[in-house]
């Protein structure tokens, strides 16, 4: 039996608190050793009646691969970003690097399980101003915008992970628990300690072929400890339930892949200086399609053009609901059996607040990943 239905649902389970880890948790039989690193640019423009900001982006991603023994392996990621936010006719500023994460993942047993642990090194960004680099860092975090790299440097931390997967007749199955913790750091040079909550997660999924299809479902639960600022109760982040389907049609020369995807977050807790709460549902539930073709080309290039559509609930802010469309392609060539690069565009488009904000941005990729 191949890792690869545990790949799927272990690696979901990380990626909730994981920055950019595209191999995290993640065990795949006979790749060598590599090293991606991707040059990643986005710019948005949120428009209302009367004002106009503009927030653009540009992200180094590095990621790293090493294949230690039979398998185990080790993952490491790093990123560096730069972000200007004009507002009001002036530029705020945000430039730093993430944390550093590393992961080491065993799979056992035929590869019928896995066991994961990682660190997150605090070397990136923390003591941010309040002043300047606050306004910017909260505009990465609006839940209808799309940066890659909305958080920058926390406290140390670690995660740990279980896996595993099994076939019940024609159909993959499996299921994945994650407990991640991060320690207590100073986010901006005016405020005390700040110790986010720890974070549990349970996940499940199964993929099945017909035919040319091949089917998947999974879905992750997700639950959150306490947040605490100067050891007194801040903010407590609602459970949620993350379910996806998935399609892909493969042919020989072309796949078809589709998915449908739905959030559904709760009702967030936020602690007065008296130590009581006021709850409040600060980011909406989410429902989104997507959907693309990748053509298979002659001398290993290869196309993927690709729509999406996301649709975020109302809030209690409050702030109405969103609706956020994507259209673009990417672009890929494969050189030998271990090297490829991309090129990506995507266009963005759509509202927020209920029509009040209107949206509209892009994104370029461009990426080199080489084996060894």
């Amino acid at each position: 039996m191949r890792i690869n239905i545990i790949t799927r649902i272990s690696l979901l389970a990380v990626l909730i608190a994981a920055m950019i880890t595209p191999s995290y948790g993640q065990i795949i039989q006979g790749q060598p050793s590599a090293a991606g690193l991707q040059m990643i640019y986005s710019s948005w423009k949120m428009k209302t009646a009367d004002d106009e900001a503009k927030l653009h982006q540009l992200m180094f991603p590095i990621n790293g691969f090493v294949a230690l023994a039979p398998g185990f392996e080790a993952a490491v990621s790093l990123a560096n970003s730069s972000n200007t936010l004009n507002l009001h006719q002036k530029d705020n500023t945000l430039n730093g690097l993430s944390d550093c994460r590393v992961q080491f993942s065993h799979s056992f047993s035929n590869d019928a399980l896995l066991l994961s642990g990682g660190l997150n090194l605090p070397v990136g960004k923390k003591k941010l101003t309040r002043a300047e680099e606050w306004s910017v860092v909260q505009r990465l975090s609006y839940d209808f915008l799309d940066f890659p790299m909305s958080r920058f440097g926390e406290g140390f931390g670690f995660n740990l992970l279980l896996g595993g997967a099994t076939m019940l007749g024609a159909v993959r199955a499996g299921a994945g628990l994650m407990y991640e913790y991060t320690g207590t750091y100073q986010p901006y040079d005016t405020t005390g300690d700040y110790n986010p909550g720890d974070i549990v997660s349970a996940n499940a999924g199964a993929d099945w072929r017909s035919g040319y299809s091949v089917f998947s479902i999974d879905a992750i639960f997700t639950i959150y400890t306490t947040d605490k600022f100067n050891d007194h109760n801040s903010f407590k982040q609602a459970p949620q339930v993350n379910t996806r389907f998935g399609w892909v049609y493969g042919k020989r020369t072309w796949n078809l892949i589709a998915a449908v995807q739905y959030l559904s977050r709760g009702h967030n807790k936020t602690y007065f200086n008296d130590g009581s709460p006021k709850e409040l549902k600060i980011f909406g539930d989410e429902f989104a399609l997507s959907g693309g073709v990748m053509f298979k080309m002659a001398k290993d290039w290869s196309l993927a053009p690709a729509v999406e559509a996301r649709f975020i609930a109302a809030n209690d802010q409050p702030l109405g609901k969103s609706d956020v469309y994507a259209f673009g392609a990417d672009l890929g060539r494969s050189i030998g059996k271990t090297t490829s690069l991309g090129l990506g565009l995507k266009y963005y488009t759509g509202s927020a607040d209920a029509g009040n904000i209107d949206l509209s941005g892009f994104r370029l990729t461009a990426g080199l990943n080489a084996g060894f």
